[in-house]
């Protein structure tokens, strides 16, 4: 554009100088050429004045003539005075367009007149009167004088144009000498301008060239970068037509590129929106730049695509020439935002204690539950919260030192934890804390859930109660149930059970086991004699005597009437014979301070792999400690087996 602005306006510039040229030369023509006609027309005034001069000489003449004759023999008539007239017109008419000239003129034609007008008075005279010479030559002599200050004049005027005709003729030389020059110096001017025009446009010619090259490049390289973006960019015309689109909008919509030209608002725009978008269309033509426009899109499989941007409007000469719009695909970030919002109604509606927080403690966002926990409105600034201010100083102790260090390193901490209501009251909670990390994967913010344990706790602290109770009173039945009343040593099940695992022991880790059989002689005498008191209390007696020397891996139990049932772990045949003949001298002390008469009868068998049932244990015990009785009672036999 600026190119041809600037070869317009130096071929402007050479014409408006040529045709100043041509009309200063055709000015200076123009003057020559009248120069000419004036100098002719001058030359012919002054021939005329010398046939009037001569026409008035013989006018003269005849008058002298006539005077001398005094008899009036030759008479002035028409053919002296006519041509005289005739001349006097002619040379009217060649000085019409000089005034000086007109008034020279009707000066001579008046002069003429008189003296014509003189003549014929004086002819009329004569003929009545008689010649009165005197008069006419005084008439003569003056109409001469007259005549010839004309013609002097004349002279003089001839003298003065041939002057000015010198001059004239030097100043239009010099005139045509200064128009050559300045031809000569605007066509000099003119071929420098022609020619830096030319230079000019050879110049703007490799320029637009370049420009255009530089342009092609440019306008792939946008095309490129438009279709390599994932914004939907795109170009609307007026009415409706899609000019342009980019790749990104094409697959969004699923149109290919042949498609593109025959495509128009209404096969776009979902119909819902179409009215929108019309609106829309017809601000944008007006001038103004929209921003934030949010539409629906219809794809060409039907699927509705949500897409949010700016667009503006392009001029071209100053007409609307296309809309220009970039968008993007936020399909997927109104569904989340959807989600969001109902996550959020679900979250604003539970009953837990829910919000989250800066890593260094300031409250970020809080549920309604939470908020009427502190007594805040929902527009509360929670960024003058912090979390030491919901918890008492044992729970923040614990959140600094336990939790938010757990969260930070594995992610996540639950545990129990303590809020404080507005009112100052503890309650019991159930807290949980999720740490959240940013795209980097550095630590964000924490969120928490806290559930009200207060009813929970008191009801599990009743179940914990009724528990305990329960538990104490199995723990008592159990007792009653392994434990004999009266000795408050084990009894028969208990010992079944115990000598079951050291049966299992045994053979797992390959232990000698010693099961004895213990009965007391001559006890029904002391029932019978003495009462069963008595013989409770020798039963007593005995039990004591037992536990206080059996080790403690030892286990011992009554299991049943005057019969007692010793296990002795990890115990050889020799060590259970020393072990036991020592617990029955003790017995018999004990039985001795009594006076009861009460003896002991001890059998007892080692099993080195003890891999018969518990019954079989027993009865072999048993059936050694009768044959000691039969032998005649208070004895100790231990036997060995496998």
């Amino acid at each position: 554009m600026k190119f041809r602005i600037y070869l317009a306006a130096g071929f402007i510039f050479v014409s408006l100088l040529l045709a100043i040229v041509a009309g200063v030369a055709y000015k200076n023509a123009q003057a020559l050429l009248m120069d000419g006609k004036w100098t002719s027309h001058t030359q012919e005034v002054l021939t005329e004045l010398e046939s009037a001069r001569d026409s008035f000489h013989q006018l003269r003449n005849a008058a002298e003539s006539k005077r001398n004759t005094i008899e009036r023999q030759v008479a002035l008539g028409p053919a002296q005075i006519d041509p005289l007239r005739q001349r006097i017109a002619r040379i009217r008419e060649l000085t019409r367009d000089n005034i000086e000239q007109q008034k020279l003129v009707s000066l001579l034609e008046s002069e003429i007149d008189a003296t014509v007008g003189s003549y014929e008075q004086e002819e009329s005279l004569s003929a009545s009167e008689g010649a009165n010479i005197p008069r006419v030559e005084a008439l003569v002599k003056s109409e001469q004088q007259d005549l010839q200050e004309a013609f002097q004049t004349f002279a003089e005027m001839r003298t003065e144009e041939e002057r000015l005709l010198r001059e004239r003729n030097l100043r239009e030389t010099k005139a045509a000498e200064s128009t050559l020059q300045i031809i000569s110096l605007f066509a000099v001017v003119g071929l420098l301008v022609v020619t830096f025009s030319y230079w000019l446009l050879t110049q703007n010619l490799k320029t637009r060239e370049k420009m255009q090259r530089s342009l092609a490049e440019s306008e792939a390289l946008y095309k490129d970068l438009f279709d390599g973006t994932s914004d939907l960019i795109h170009l609307v015309s007026p009415d409706g037509r899609y000019l342009y689109t980019n790749r990104a909008w094409r697959e969004a919509l699923g149109c290919s590129l042949e498609e593109i030209p025959n495509l128009r608002m209404e096969n776009v725009i979902h119909p819902e929106d179409l009215s929108l978008a019309k609106q829309l269309l017809a601000r944008l033509l007006a001038g103004e730049v929209i921003s934030n426009i949010e539409v629906r899109l219809r794809a060409k499989d039907g699927r509705v695509i949500n897409i949010e941007g700016s667009s503006s409007c392009r001029y071209v000469d100053g007409k609307p020439f296309s809309t220009r719009g970039i968008y993007r695909d936020v399909t997927e970030k109104k569904r989340a935002d959807a989600e969001r919002a109902r996550l959020i109604s679900i979250l604003e509606e539970a009953p837990d204690f829910i919000g989250s927080a800066t890593l260094d403690g300031k409250v970020q966002s809080a549920n309604r539950a939470f908020r009427q926990l502190r007594n805040l409105p929902d527009n509360a600034d929670l960024s003058q919260i912090s979390i030491a201010g919901v918890h008492p100083e044992w729970g923040n102790r614990k959140l600094q030192e336990e939790a938010i260090p757990t969260a930070l390193k594995s992610g996540v901490w639950r545990g129990d934890n303590v809020l404080i209501d507005h009112q100052g009251r503890e309650i019991p909670v159930s807290q949980t804390i999720v740490v959240h990390h940013n795209h980097l994967g550095e630590p964000a913010f924490i969120s928490t859930l806290c559930r009200d344990i207060s009813e929970s706790k008191r009801v599990a602290e009743t179940l914990q109660e009724a528990k305990d109770q329960l538990k104490n009173a199995l723990q008592r039945e159990q007792e009653i149930s392994r434990t004999d009343t009266l000795t408050k040593l084990p009894n028969r099940r208990a010992f079944y059970e115990t000598l079951e695992a050291e049966r299992v022991r045994s053979l797992r880790y390959r232990h000698p086991l010693t099961v004895a059989y213990v009965d007391l002689d001559n006890f029904k005498k002391v029932n019978d004699s003495l009462g069963h008191a008595e013989g409770d209390e020798v039963l007593m007696s005995v039990a004591a005597t037992l536990r206080t020397n059996l080790r403690a891996s030892d286990f011992v139990a009554r299991i049943g009437g005057d019969e007692f049932a010793i296990a002795l772990p990890q115990t050889d045949a020799r060590s259970s014979e020393t072990v036991l003949k020592k617990l029955q001298v003790s017995l018999l002390e004990a039985m001795a301070s009594r006076n009861s008469g009460v003896t002991f009868s001890i059998g007892a068998v080692n099993f080195m792999e003890p891999r018969d049932s518990l019954d079989t244990l027993i009865q072999i015990a048993d059936g050694i400690m009768y044959m000691v009785k039969t032998r005649g009672k208070n004895g100790v036999s231990v036997a060995v087996v496998g």
